[in-house]
């Protein structure tokens, strides 16, 4: 398990000093050292994690904890990474490759839908995970495991990124196991970390959360020196009650904090404990300080947008146990669209929403940060592939100098078997006029409303379009629907759904 960036970065920093220090310090990389690097797998070919492809030809490679080989990765899957990085900074070569999952159980309950069907969350093990329709990446080993499928009873394997404290886990890739069967709850192998409680030396017995871990002295597997409360630990064994609160550990492993010094490391994840102050908050849950003078920010506008549940990729050293950053560079984003391929070349995607140039979207790609994938989950599908009127949907960020828009990707999906009955874009709203033709430009796309136009802010319908228009802001997260005539790829340019995000 990946035991989000504590467990594994703290690994991979003690391997990679472990062998400066054996070879004099003399390794490859950025500055001619070493480097660790957490990321989601956005391609093959070599292994593309952070903007870096990385050679893998003499890689080692451990899959959950086994000796495992390329072949064993996906697309989606969050990744530790020792080796080198070259001098031109988005090459270089990994000695080693670490996958293991986050998480592993049975859902809990019922998916609940939110954000009017895009994502989805469930509980599995008392962590709350979150799934995406446009951005989490569905392993296809069990058929016919979808977004639209995912239910109770699944045993499901997650990696992803921890959002907050509140043990909220944002999937970046999801696989089925199996089937949870309540009658038979010993059949079900779990993994799971968390902090002791409620040690108890006699029964031995503690909790983890709301969880209940029972182990043998003579045949579980224990950490060295023992266990204690506040102790960060990884359980790995058996369910042993149909409510999935009571775990039979096979095997205990202490979770080790971050190391309090490191040359160079690069984490990607969410961005939580931030109050707009640079010099104080978190990268899944390691602490960062971006104050210092020199920090480069991409695009430039990420310093005055930070914010918390905003994915980034933050690369310095860590000092006494703060990751001062001298760079931070913006990775998911809040733009999506849904559209087709109007035209494309090496690097970008013209999507076209409403007819004529006016109604058209750049899309920058990048064959090292935009993840791309199918609904085959092809490890090598990519921008070639991605045909002039195939629908794809983008997930991405604003970029470009003033007076242009364009929306660099870091995720492009085209799903086969999505009906092609509907465009959407969602971004920050450029402009607005409630008097004459009550449009909205999002992104540089003008879209008219008519009476048949549905307005909602934060779910609550409004019937009444200057209501809504009033509730506007320049800047505002605004998601535009719009329903297309069978076999077509263009509407009229008249909003059916406009809706204001939180």
């Amino acid at each position: 398990m990946n035991r989000h960036a504590s467990g594994i970065l703290a690994l991979a920093i003690t391997i990679a000093l472990t062998a400066a220090c054996s070879s004099g310090g003399d390794g490859g990389g950025i500055g001619g050292s070493g480097i660790v690097a957490q990321g989601t797998i956005t391609g093959f070919g070599s292994a593309f994690v952070n903007g870096v492809e990385y050679n893998t030809d003499d890689t080692d490679f451990t899959v959950d904890e086994v000796a495992g080989v390329e072949a064993d990765l996906a697309i989606g899957m969050v990744v530790r990474v020792t080796g080198s990085v070259n001098d031109d900074d988005v090459t270089g070569t990994a000695e080693r490759i670490v996958y293991d999952a986050e998480l592993e159980g049975p859902v809990v309950n019922p998916p609940l839908e939110g954000d009017e069907g895009q994502t989805k969350s469930f509980t599995v093990l008392g962590t709350n995970v979150v799934v995406t329709k446009s951005t989490t990446v569905f392993g296809n080993d069990v058929p016919g495991f979808t977004f639209g499928t995912v239910s109770q009873h699944d045993v499901v394997e997650v990696s992803g990124f921890f959002v907050d404290a509140d043990n909220t886990l944002r999937a970046t890739r999801i696989e089925k196991e199996g089937r949870f069967d309540p009658a038979n709850p010993g059949n079900t192998e779990v993994e799971v970390e968390g902090t002791i409680s409620d040690y108890n030396a006699i029964n031995n017995t503690f909790k983890l959360g709301t969880l209940t871990v029972t182990f043998d002295i003579g045949s579980t597997e224990l950490p060295v020196g023992g266990l204690r409360d506040d102790l960060v630990v990884e359980v790995e064994g058996s369910l042993q009650d149909a409510a999935t609160t009571m775990i039979a550990a096979r095997e205990i492993e202490i979770e080790d904090d971050y190391p309090d010094n490191a040359d160079n490391a690069e984490i990607q994840g969410v961005v939580s404990g931030f109050s707009g102050d640079l010099s104080n908050f978190a990268v899944d849950r390691q602490p960062v300080d971006a104050s210092g003078t020199g920090v480069e920010f991409e695009p430039s506008s990420l310093a005055s947008a930070l914010d918390n549940g905003i994915e980034i990729e933050v690369e310095g050293p860590i000092v006494n146990g703060v990751l001062f950053a001298d760079e931070l560079k913006r990775r998911g984003g809040n733009v999506e669209i849904r559209a087709a391929v109007f035209d494309k070349d090496a690097s970008t995607l013209i999507l076209e929403l409403v007819p004529g140039a006016p109604g058209r979207i750049a899309v920058s790609v990048d064959a090292t940060t935009t993840e791309f994938e199918n609904e085959e989950d092809d490890r090598t599908f990519g921008l070639a592939d991605i045909g002039i009127g195939d629908f794809v949907e983008i997930k991405g960020y604003k970029t470009g100098s003033p007076g242009t828009v364009i929306v660099a990707a870091t995720k492009v999906k085209r799903d086969e078997d999505e009906p092609e009955n509907e465009i959407k874009v969602q971004g920050p709203v450029d402009s607005w006029n409630e008097m004459n033709d009550r449009s909205v430009t999002v992104l540089g796309v003008k879209f008219g409303t008519d009476d048949n136009t549905e307005f909602e802010v934060n779910d609550v319908e409004f019937s009444d379009a200057v209501v809504f228009f009033d509730a506007l802001s320049e800047g505002d997260i605004v998601e535009i629907k719009d329903e297309l005539p069978p076999g077509m790829t263009l509407g009229d340019g008249i909003a059916k759904e406009v809706e204001k995000e939180d």
